[in-house]
């Protein structure tokens, strides 16, 4: 409300130059009846000399006292004449300055504006870079991962070879002793290790069984698993077997048979690395065994639950 009452600059403006214009037109008709007077009173100065000898001290004094309120009129008007040339440079400076301001104040807004923009654009470049180097640091991270996954898998595939190449390797050759009509008879075959390092905990699974020519061989395993003792890199371990004293071989049954040996031998290295193998072999003329087409199998980790099947 107190700004809405306070005089604007032009009301003030206006203000001054109509007090301006009523002291200069007083000023100038004073100036004018003095003037008058003056030429009106040439003709009459020896009257007024007269008239002003014999007027009464009265008289007197009251043209004296209106002659002084005439100059301390004049004085009174020049001094407001130059105050309000004083005003007016007042005002005009009050003026100038106040656009003075009001320039600066628009260069500070453009120059706010212009900061505003140099300050988004910062902005946008600082967020641009932050994100080129979180995408740097991902890739980086990537890169990181990839080669420690490389890395990791060649270290595992050098240890792999490594063991690949230091473990026992087992394997079964073709046994010997074909059974016979009347015990005791005696079936054998050789065990050995072809790796670098010796096998431990060796269990043999061993199982003999006639066959009708010509018919396929059923796999079951019904006798007690073997253990051996460690069979070392080099020399062959000989497996035994003794047929029980009542075993009995009627030469008019099995004379068109074929006699199987068949079973598994699992180990484990000294990597701690458990493996496995099936055999199978067949008695052909001679008395000789030979490999069957199937069930010589090998594995790594526990024996598969058909292996003997």
């Amino acid at each position: 409300m107190e700004e809405q009452n306070r005089p604007s600059e032009e009301d003030h403006q206006t203000n001054v130059e109509t007090l301006s214009a009523f002291i200069k037109t007083y000023i100038d008709q004073q100036i004018q009846n003095a003037i008058k007077q003056h030429d009106e009173s040439q003709p009459k100065i020896k009257k007024w000399r007269n008239s002003w000898r014999s007027a009464s001290p009265i008289t007197k004094a009251g043209v004296v006292l209106t002659f002084a309120v005439a100059i301390a009129t004049i004085a009174y008007s020049l001094i407001a004449w130059r105050q309000l040339n004083a005003m007016q440079v007042i005002s005009a400076g009050n003026a100038q300055q106040t656009q003075q301001l009001i320039e600066a104040a628009n260069q500070i807004k453009v120059a706010a504006w212009e900061f505003k923009g140099s300050a988004q654009s910062i902005n946008e470049n600082v967020g641009n870079a932050v994100k080129t180097l979180q995408s740097q640091v991902e890739q980086m991270d990537a890169s990181r991962r990839s080669a420690d996954k490389n890395s990791a898998v060649s270290m595992q595939a050098t240890i792999d070879n490594f063991h690949n190449e230091q473990r026992a390797w087992i394997s079964a050759q073709p046994a010997t002793g074909a059974p016979k009509e009347n015990p005791p008879y005696k079936i054998q075959f050789p065990i050995s290790n072809t790796g670098r390092t010796p096998a431990k905990n060796v269990i043999v699974y061993f199982n003999g069984n006639w066959v009708i020519r010509g018919q396929e061989l059923t796999y079951s395993f019904k006798g007690v698993p073997v253990a051996m003792a460690p069979v070392a890199p080099g020399p062959t371990t000989t497996f035994s077997y003794n047929a029980p004293p009542d075993t009995h071989n009627d030469p008019s049954v099995v004379k068109n048979m074929l006699f199987y040996v068949y079973g598994a031998i699992t180990y484990d290295d000294v990597f701690k690395k458990g493996h496995w193998l099936t055999y199978c072999f067949f008695v052909t003329e001679g008395d000789t065994y030979a490999y069957c087409r199937e069930h010589n199998d090998t594995g790594d980790g526990p024996l598969p639950p058909n292996a003997l099947q």
